[in-house]
């Protein structure tokens, strides 16, 4: 399976180095043996659940996966923070 870019936000693409896209490409590839893998917009996402008003430990992430077994008896959701 492809990751397709046409679902991500173009500004977003710039933010990666040439590493950072080979990682990724790396991860999905492997992941995609295993699971299904689709795009996930953020705001859709239970990303707010992580968040929290007094502490700033997480970072806003740049991308967001729906994995999916491929039975599809379990989801979660991935999120990468390159």
């Amino acid at each position: 399976m492809e990751l397709d870019f046409r679902k991500l936000y173009v500004t977003k693409l710039f933010d990666f180095s040439k590493e950072d896209e080979e990682l990724i490409f790396e991860i999905h590839k492997q992941l995609s043996a295993a699971y299904n893998i689709s795009m996930a917009d953020i705001e859709n996402s239970p990303y707010s659940k992580f968040q929290s008003q007094e502490i700033n430990f997480l970072q806003e992430p740049k991308l967001c996966y729906k994995i999916t077994a491929k039975n599809k008896t379990s989801t979660f959701y991935l999120f990468m923070l390159i």
